[in-house]
């Protein structure tokens, strides 16, 4: 399966379904399980485990979404059909720039990277079909796609504390 076009866009086509709604479900305050490995890419099994908080609001007229740290911004282009996702990490000198779809509750973005002065492939998978408890994943691959190394998930569990965000922004 080709991810890109030769011009780097994706070659992936997304389903007449992909909304600006598809992100509605990451709304609101959750606790964040995170599990990542310490080393990609390397035959490591060495993992390391850590929690945190975290709140997305909408933006864009619901046309897309930030986290509150501002270091991840979705934003929905209604002629395509597809998100980009943009993410700055502590320390990041540039912007990470993925695109996808959610189709179904799952959601499939990629990104061409480097790591380490290496080509590689990113992929996100987000699992909302427990829209109270989803789950994203990331995969790397070194062989353009051939084979994955899946290396960091989180698992989102809604605050019930701050539930009354989501129902306010929801309606």
């Amino acid at each position: 399966m080709d991810i890109f076009n030769p011009d780097g866009s994706l070659a992936l086509t997304p389903p007449s379904s992909s909304s600006h709604h598809d992100f509605d479900f990451l709304i609101g305050h959750w606790d964040v399980h995170n599990r990542a490995l310490k080393s990609r890419l390397t035959g490591s099994d060495d993992w390391k485990e850590f929690e945190f908080t975290n709140e997305t609001r909408m933006i864009l007229n619901g046309f897309g979404n930030v986290d509150e740290s501002g270091s991840t911004m979705r934003k929905f282009d209604p002629a395509t059909r597809l998100w980009t996702i943009f993410s700055a990490y502590p320390g990041a000198t540039t912007v990470d720039t993925m695109q996808g779809f959610i189709e179904d509750g799952i959601g499939h973005f990629y990104s061409q990277e480097v790591l380490e002065g290496k080509p590689i492939l990113t992929q996100f998978e987000w699992d909302a079909t427990n829209p109270e408890k989803p789950v994203w994943k990331q995969a790397m691959s070194a062989d353009n796609g051939m084979t994955w190394e899946w290396n960091w998930t989180m698992t989102f569990t809604r605050r019930q504390d701050r539930a009354e965000t989501f129902l306010y922004v929801a309606v």
